[in-house]
């Protein structure tokens, strides 16, 4: 998604890169000196040859060079949250976003103060991501077991209400990726009510991924390839 959006990408996946080759990898090092954006997505791991807890730490954040925004999309441990508060401080990084936190559901509330964006451990909380992990799970289960009628389970996630739409002038792409998930409303139940931490996410409203949607007043081709419908 980032490449449709025009972006250039660098992959860091150091246990990939040792089964692959770094033919398709860069390291961490260049990803600090060279990104404007860096997104974290890895499992929390605390040891063997590539641990991952605190890996955005004070010698992570001094070393980015561009003063980039910085994702957490991972685990809460993999941002050691005093380094994190400390990089914004001192003007390390442009900017936090944070899904996920250390001591969830007892969040810091430095941390979700100073963040651009902050949201309750719900990157993975789309309709489409939950349906697709249910029939995956089943499936699974059922080939183990040899349960063959449920071998072609699957679960269809609801259609959203707005799922038709239009958008018109200069900012129709931006409106079109917002209508779909518009991730300040996340933003702002998360910062009214942090003691609720677990309750958003039990309770998370309905979100669905772009290819639930068909929008009206846009012929931008980027939003066809993200996998919305067009008309």
């Amino acid at each position: 998604m980032a490449r449709i959006l025009g972006m250039n990408v660098l992959l860091c996946d150091p246990p990939r890169a040792s089964r692959e080759g770094m033919e398709s990898f860069v390291s961490i090092e260049t990803v600090c000196r060279e990104s404007d954006v860096i997104s974290f997505h890895t499992p929390l791991v605390s040891d063997g040859d590539f641990p991952t807890v605190h890996m955005a730490d004070a010698d992570f954040f001094s070393s980015l060079v561009r003063k980039p925004v910085v994702i957490n999309a991972a685990r809460g441990a993999v941002f050691d949250t005093k380094a994190a508060k400390v990089a914004i401080a001192e003007g390390e990084v442009s900017g936090l976003v944070v899904d996920c936190w250390e001591n969830e559901p007892s969040i810091d509330l430095d941390l979700l103060s100073s963040a651009i964006l902050a949201t309750p451990h719900v990157a993975g909380y789309s309709a489409d991501g939950k349906a697709n992990a249910t029939t995956q799970a089943v499936q699974a289960v059922a080939r183990y077991f040899h349960i063959t009628p449920l071998c072609s389970f699957s679960v269809a996630p609801p259609t959203p209400s707005d799922s038709n739409f239009s958008v018109s002038g200069v900012d129709s792409f931006s409106q079109a990726l917002l209508h779909s998930y518009d991730i300040e409303a996340d933003d702002s139940r998360l910062r009214g009510t942090p003691d609720k931490f677990e309750s958003l996410r039990g309770n998370y409203p309905l979100r669905r991924e772009y290819g639930a949607y068909t929008v009206a007043g846009c012929s931008d081709a980027r939003l066809c390839q993200l996998g919305f419908r067009l008309v």
